[in-house]
């Protein structure tokens, strides 16, 4: 069965009151992995609790990651410095994440039409790709331009004024993020899986 090579910057487009919700006509299904997966963040918090009502920001200056590839934790974990974080008890990190994702991904026929660096909006109001994106957290921070990802720590960061600052590794799974549509020549980005492993000293 002939394989293609597809790159396509998807653009998020939503109504503020639909909170990053999507809905796509027909069954998805996971096509394989991404290969590449570039995302553009401009903030990084550790929070107190999973909503995030008091945020520490431990980054806010732009930069691009490619989670698909290896070393994006390590890049991550350069990019938040905890350096100066206020002494306390964190257990969630929320990240700031533009609504334009580029990736790369090989998917077997009929998910193909989607040509190389093909623009593709999704406006359809409410109901959620594949039912995953509410399990990974989305919700969107500025109308059609960016969202929060909030991600729960393995365990609670403890930043004390008095002893080393704790180690944190950062993982990415982009292997079930190609989502093809059965049936269909259209091929959507499926949301990554990111782990925070802590260590506290």
């Amino acid at each position: 069965m002939m394989k293609y090579l597809i790159t396509v910057i998807f653009i998020f487009l939503t109504n503020y009151a639909n909170a990053g919700c999507y809905s796509v006509t027909g069954q998805t299904t996971v096509c394989g992995p991404a290969t590449q997966y570039e995302v553009s963040v401009s903030k990084v918090e550790l929070c107190t609790e999973s909503t995030c009502g008091t945020a520490v920001t431990v980054a806010d200056t732009a930069a691009v990651f490619d989670i698909a590839a290896a070393s994006a934790g390590a890049a991550v974990g350069s990019y938040a410095d905890l350096n100066g974080v206020t002494p306390g008890t964190y257990t969630h990190i929320r990240s700031t994440v533009s609504s334009t994702i580029k990736y790369t991904a090989v998917a077997k026929s009929p998910c193909s039409a989607v040509s190389a660096n093909t623009s593709f909006t999704l406006t359809r109001a409410k109901g959620v790709v594949n039912g995953d994106l509410s399990a990974e957290n989305l919700a969107w921070a500025v109308n059609d331009v960016s969202f929060y990802h909030t991600v729960a720590l393995s365990a609670p960061l403890l930043i004390s004024s008095t002893a080393p600052l704790p180690q944190i590794k950062i993982d990415f799974s982009t292997l079930n993020a190609h989502l093809c549509i059965s049936g269909s020549s259209a091929s959507y980005p499926g949301p990554p899986v990111m782990t925070v492993t802590v260590n506290n000293n």
